[in-house]
């Protein structure tokens, strides 16, 4: 007899998956697989500026390397490769410039999908990383007519009687009345911030066939079965909240795969948007790659884990070591294993002169101290109030590189940019400092790289190709007292080549090395650690040319150095690998699991014996949001005459943990209920950090956001969706969200409220629920 049956599109380890249900369930998981499409699929590249598609990989998944080169070629010059070059243009000139290569993207993609209709290889799918540019861009071929008058007709028949539950006021919100003119003409929107409802009608209108073409963020490749003719891909970069990256193989499959319609289609066409050079390698990666493996994110919850103390005879180790991430961890061993042993034979096999591996290890660690105090010292030079007062165009600057070579260059100018930048696993703007340099670069990496100096510590420029790159100012090294003449118009190649060659005349020059800036009498740092640190610099360099190691011929001492680093870098390795194989055959997660245990001890959650007590009951019936917070809240008496508008207001903090805004001001009704949260918030952050657990406190307070507090206050109080919309600058499908999670989040408080026997916040959680449950916020499905 079949009881489970598993599916999925993408799963590259499905026999793992399969070997752990069969250990949990003690029975045999059989695994049917196909190793092809149905529907064979068709890579094409339209290059930015170009005027049609090159045909990357075939139905038969052969790639055509020649027709990358071309498409590659056809590339305009605006793209990142000219950034580089043109990195010394004006702050203002290089956002014109990327304002006029996002409006000729708008072009390419309305020429592109012209294209596409006329070939008649509609519908089209078209996936871009932004809700914003998923607007503008239907915006921009919104003059366009992609339906019948009868489709058309027949969409705003639909679309009236999906709204018509929805009262006066919400149906004339911005956005149902924005999106009907689109549907009309066959063009789509699909997001995260778009209202609950307008994304299920966008979902009908597609799966019927009358919408042509429609704009989706990647969110839509995901658990719906909608599949279209043609895929294109506005771009393939995304910022992933780390970086600005590539995509990955994985997601590009998985985005891809929307095209082509089995038993309609003979073949699937995915195009690519292309606006910078991308390299042969990193194409094929992307495009013949494999899916991302199923991996196991299993997370150990306060709340799970405090419902499994309740039961009597459950055991959190016995959950922990029947998950799929234990299973893995196991499957993982045997090779694990065999890297050790492998590391061991090579650390066996490297031999070093007798009694000279003493001396080295002294040596290194002052080396590492060495280069640990003067990494210090760069940081408060780098500083913005300093360094940028010295930036002047001429400037001798050394540049920071992974191998420590000596990589010097001259600065043409600098400009300060807004950056997105994660911090603490929050996106933050803030500014960045760009310096563009002129530097002799390695021909042989396509990203900058140092190249090799030749005799008397010069650059071989015939054998170097010379950029000016924008670097950030902490990826500067050092700062010289040299400056030099640069001719005005430094762009041009021979500009640079002369500006190169006064470079190397300088470093001939200079055999000892180049005179750097003094922070304290130069540059006038004023900070009580430079002084310090400075002196253990000197004393740490004064015992490393005492050291024996640093009197020895060069050469020898570069021999010596090199074995010691290779045994060096075969222990690390070593100690890495023998930390995980143990945490594998002990218990993945125990120290976790010890040090949450002790947070809920110190909160009163549960007694020395870990018994659960009412605190701890309490927690167990929250699962929607952190059930510390809501918990210390319920037991700290913050709700306790509280009206229930407030309450709820309160409540969204715990609910709204997206990227918001700093600093945000609250009507004076809810700032003391904040602030009582905020206390709260950081006192079991304090509490788990103490545990030894990896939480900032601050940054765990801060995680509580107090956007959507206003909103919900005044739609508690009756005020309509237009008007909230306008309280807060979030999406009305964000703002919808969060409430129906508060919702969830105050049914499971008001359960709460009859563990602990206090009726009065009962009726207060239950009536907030009465004020909230209304209008488009709680509008019916269309699915139902």
């Amino acid at each position: 007899k079949v009881h489970y049956v598993f599916l999925s599109a993408t799963i590259p380890n499905a026999k793992q998956f399969a070997g752990w249900i069969t250990k949990v369930h003690n029975q045999p998981c059989h695994v049917v697989s196909t190793d092809y499409r149905p529907t064979p699929l068709q890579h094409y590249m339209f290059p930015s500026g170009g005027d049609g598609v090159f045909l990357i990989v075939d139905e038969k998944g052969k790639f055509k390397d020649e027709n990358l080169q071309r498409a590659m070629s056809k590339l305009q010059t605006s793209n990142l490769a000219d950034e580089i070059n043109e990195g010394s243009a004006k702050s203002k000139e290089l956002k014109r410039k990327r304002q006029n290569r996002r409006a000729d993207k708008q072009g390419d993609l309305a020429r592109l999908i012209k294209m596409v209709m006329e070939r008649k290889y509609d519908p089209v799918i078209v996936f871009s990383f932004s809700k914003k540019d998923c607007e503008t861009y239907a915006k921009k071929i919104s003059k366009y007519s992609l339906n019948s008058q009868e489709e058309s007709d027949l969409v705003g028949q639909i679309f009236e009687n999906a709204v018509d539950s929805l009262n006066d006021d919400d149906k004339n919100l911005p956005q149902v009345v924005n999106v009907l003119p689109f549907l009309k003409r066959g063009i789509g929107i699909h997001h995260g911030g778009l209202l609950p409802i307008l994304k299920e009608i966008v979902e009908i209108l597609f799966g019927e066939g009358l919408l042509k073409v429609l704009f989706a963020t990647e969110t839509f490749a995901m658990g719906i079965n909608m599949p279209a003719k043609t895929v294109i891909f506005t771009a393939m970069r995304k910022f992933d909240g780390t970086e600005t990256r590539f995509v990955r193989s994985g997601e590009y499959i998985q985005m891809s795969g929307r095209a082509g319609r089995r038993g309609l289609d003979d073949r699937g066409i995915v195009i690519q948007m292309i606006d910078q050079v991308m390299e042969p390698d990193q194409a094929k990666q992307i495009m013949n790659g494999k899916a991302d493996p199923l991996a196991s994110t299993f997370h150990l919850g306060y709340n799970m884990l405090l419902n499994l103390i309740r039961v009597e005879d459950a055991d959190p180790e016995f959950i922990i070591r029947n998950s799929l991430f234990a299973y893995q961890q196991e499957q993982n061993l045997p090779k694990l294993e065999d890297e050790c042993e492998q590391l061991r034979k090579e650390l066996e096999a490297t031999k070093m002169e007798e009694g000279m591996e003493a001396k080295f290890v002294q040596y290194h660690g002052m080396v590492l101290q060495f280069e640990k105090v003067r990494s210090q010292i760069r940081k408060l030079i780098v500083n913005h109030d300093t360094a940028l007062g010295f930036m002047r165009s001429g400037r001798l600057v050394k540049v920071v590189n992974k191998e420590n070579l000596d990589w010097w260059g001259i600065v043409t100018s600098y400009r300060v940019e807004e950056r997105q930048e994660k911090i603490n696993g929050k996106i933050m703007q803030r500014d960045q400092a760009i310096i563009d340099v002129v530097l002799a670069c390695d021909q042989t990496h396509s990203e900058p790289y140092p190249p090799p100096l030749g005799a008397n510590r010069k650059y071989r420029l015939e054998e170097s190709k010379i950029r000016t790159v924008p670097l950030p100012l902490d990826d500067l090294d050092g700062i010289s007292t040299i400056c030099i003449h640069v001719p005005k118009d430094h762009r041009n190649e021979n500009a640079r080549k002369a500006i190169l060659l006064a470079v190397n005349e300088i470093l001939s020059r200079f055999k000892d090395g180049v005179p750097l800036l003094d922070p304290l009498e130069d540059m006038k740092i004023k900070d009580p650690a430079l002084p310090d640190l400075i002196k253990k610099t000197e004393a740490l360099q004064e015992r490393l040319v005492k050291d024996e190691i640093h009197t020895m011929e060069n050469k020898r001492k570069e021999f010596l150095y090199g074995q010691y680093l290779a045994k060096f870098d075969l222990r690390t390795q070593i100690k890495i690998l023998e930390k995980e194989i143990r945490s594998v055959k002990t218990l993945p997660m125990r120290d976790k699991l010890k040090r949450m245990k002790v947070v809920l001890r110190r909160l009163g959650l549960v007694n020395k014996e870990n018994v659960i007590q009412l605190k701890g009951r309490v927690a167990c019936e929250i699962s929607t949001a952190d059930e510390l917070l809501a918990c210390e809240l319920l037991f700290a008496g913050v709700f306790n005459d509280m009206k229930p508008e407030v309450a709820a207001a309160v409540l969204s903090c715990v609910i709204f943990t997206e990227k918001g805004e700093e600093d945000i001001k609250v009507p004076d009704v809810l700032d003391g209920p904040l602030k009582k949260l905020r206390q709260a918030a950081r006192r079991i952050g304090e509490v788990e950090r103490d545990a030894n657990l990896d939480v900032d406190p601050e940054d765990y307070m801060k995680r509580f956001k107090p956007d959507l507090m206003e909103a919900v206050y005044r739609w508690c109080q009756g005020a309509k969706f237009s008007e909230i919309c306008q309280i807060c600058d979030c999406f009305e499908g964000t703002i919808i969200r969060c409430i129906r999670r508060l919702v969830e989040l105050i049914r499971q408080l008001v359960v709460a409220a009859k563990v602990i026997g206090d009726q009065t916040l009962e009726k207060t959680f239950t009536q907030a629920i009465k004020l909230i449950k209304r209008d488009i916020v709680f509008a019916g499905s269309l699915y139902l």
